[in-house]
């Protein structure tokens, strides 16, 4: 009776063993250990506001400014056919490349009389590449040549927006 004793304990304590090597056989941790980091950058804005070309005897109230999103300028139009035009560099600086997702104008219709905005050089889907890239954007503001009047309306501002978004093309 001992003896069967005996094998009925080994018996057990090789079932205990055998059920340990398999569940350590089967279960197994596993660690994933990863470091990500991002070093693009996004740097698209405006680098310089230069007038082009002056026409009649339009002149510049004050001196343009333009930070890296914004640009300004103030002109004063003496008489019909007056203008001044400005180029204004937008240029990518990043390490990202852009394309021209929208431009919004406002006023959005050119004036047929009175003062005239018109803002030419890019359009939607233009791409700026990388570290390189720059768009040339034209103002134009001018008293329409045709009006034989003083236009009711004599000060008028212009607000162009232009939306850039990563080229997912490139």
């Amino acid at each position: 009776m001992k003896e069967k004793r005996n094998y009925l304990i080994a018996g057990l304590v090789c079932a205990f063993a055998f059920m340990a090597v398999g569940y350590s056989a089967l279960a197994q941790q596993l660690t994933i250990r990863g470091t990500a980091n991002v070093t693009s950058t996004w740097n698209i804005g405006i680098t310089s506001i230069t007038k082009t070309a002056t026409n009649g005897t339009a002149t510049e109230l004050a001196e343009p400014t333009h930070d890296a999103t914004s640009a300004t300028f103030s002109v004063d139009l003496k008489s019909p056919g007056d203008y001044i035009i400005y180029d204004v560099t937008i240029a990518n600086q990043g390490s990202i490349p852009a394309v021209l997702s929208s431009i919004t104008l406002n006023p959005n219709v050119p004036a047929t009389s009175g003062i005239k905005y018109t803002v030419t050089g890019v359009t939607a889907g233009d791409k700026l590449a990388a570290s390189t890239g720059t768009h040339t954007v034209q103002v134009k503001v001018e008293w329409v040549s045709t009006d034989t009047t003083v236009p009711e309306v004599t000060t008028q501002r212009l607000t162009a927006t232009l939306n850039y978004s990563q080229d997912t093309s490139a």
